[in-house]
C-alpha cells in the first residue's frame, strides 16, 4: 500500500544531524614526523633542575616536553599516492600524521557537515618520577588524540 501511495522506499541519507556531537581518533604515522613533533615541543625548565628542589612533585609524573597543541589542521589530500583518501594532521602547521584509514570515512563526515572546534591532546615521551628523593627516568611512546566537534 505504501508504495502505490508514494512509490518505493528510499534508504535514508546520512546528515549532519544524524552525526554524533563529536568524535576522537590517535593519529596515525607521527613515528615518521618526529622532526615535525619535535618543532612543536618546550623543553619545562624543572626537567632538569636538581632532585632537592623538586619536592612538590613527589609520586607525580614530570614530563621533560610542553608540546604545542593548536591550532589543529584536517587537510583532504585526494593526490596522496597511497591512499587517495588520506587526511593530513597539521599542528601549529606542522605535518605530524595521518587520520587513520579506518576513520577517514567519518572524519570526512564531519568535514562535509562542518567542524565547530578541533583538539588535540599529545601525551607521552620522556618522564621522570622523584619519590622519596630517587629519580627514576622512563619513555612512552608519543601518543596524539584529535577531537572533532560538529557545528550545530
Amino acid at each position: 500500500m505504501f508504495e502505490a501511495l508514494f512509490g518505493k522506499k528510499k534508504e535514508p541519507i546520512q546528515q549532519a544531524a544524524t552525526l554524533p556531537d563529536g568524535m576522537s581518533f590517535f593519529v596515525t604515522g607521527v613515528e615518521y614526523r618526529m622532526d615535525n613533533l619535535i618543532l612543536l615541543a618546550t623543553e619545562q625548565k624543572r626537567f632538569k633542575m636538581p632532585v632537592e628542589k623538586l619536592t612538590d612533585v613527589d609520586g607525580k609524573k614530570l614530563f621533560r616536553y610542553y608540546f604545542k597543541n593548536e591550532p589543529v589542521e584536517l587537510i583532504p589530500e585526494p593526490t596522496n599516492p597511497h591512499d587517495p583518501d588520506a587526511i593530513k594532521v597539521q599542528i601549529a602547521g606542522q605535518h605530524i600524521g595521518y587520520v587513520p584509514r579506518t576513520d577517514t570515512k567519518m572524519v570526512k563526515m564531519f568535514l562535509d557537515a562542518g567542524v565547530s572546534k578541533l583538539s588535540a591532546i599529545i601525551s607521552g615521551g620522556e618522564y621522570k618520577i622523584v619519590k622519596n628523593g630517587t629519580v627514576t627516568n622512563y619513555s612512552d611512546p608519543i601518543q596524539i588524540t584529535i577531537r572533532v566537534y560538529r557545528s550545530k
